[in-house]
């Protein structure tokens, strides 16, 4: 199934980085998902599992994207892992319920890669701030309470 661009809301189709414009050199001869009304609005194609990875946007999404998860994200996991080393798969699923929670949308949507910028942005200021320790407890609070289902 083909994803669709966050900037425009178009079908993307599969093509090679270069026929993209993606300006990643290791990815000129690899398969991506491009946007044909955005200019650079592309993602990565996971060959093994033969399907996109997130979805695609042009640069200001992606670097958005990146910024949450580096200095935000990254930031609660550290946390976590400061705790307990072991504990980085367990922590990235509670951000991701975390963030499920807060922009309210369904799981498979929820992931970084996913977000729109004003997704983005919105997940930057419900992290800002908030510690693992919150996460957890709103991890707590919430089990097993069913999220709405993609449609």
């Amino acid at each position: 199934m083909a994803p669709f661009c966050t900037d425009c809301g178009t079908e993307a189709g599969l093509m090679l980085g270069w026929e993209a414009g993606v300006s990643d050199p290791s990815l000129a001869d690899a398969r991506v998902w491009a946007c044909p009304v955005c200019s650079d609005s592309w993602c990565r194609h996971d060959p093994i599992a033969d399907r996109p990875v997130g979805a695609p946007a042009g640069e200001e999404t992606r670097n958005a994207r990146t910024l949450l998860t580096e200095r935000q994200v990254e930031r609660v996991l550290a946390e976590a892992l400061h705790e307990n080393p072991n504990a980085r798969a367990i922590a990235e699923q509670r951000v991701a319920r975390f963030l499920e929670a807060v922009l309210d949308v369904p799981a498979e949507f929820a992931a970084v890669d996913m977000l729109s910028i004003e997704q983005c942005r919105t997940a930057w200021h419900a992290l800002h701030g908030v510690s693992y320790r919150d996460v957890v407890s709103h991890s707590q609070r919430y089990r097993g309470v069913k999220r709405k289902e993609a449609a």
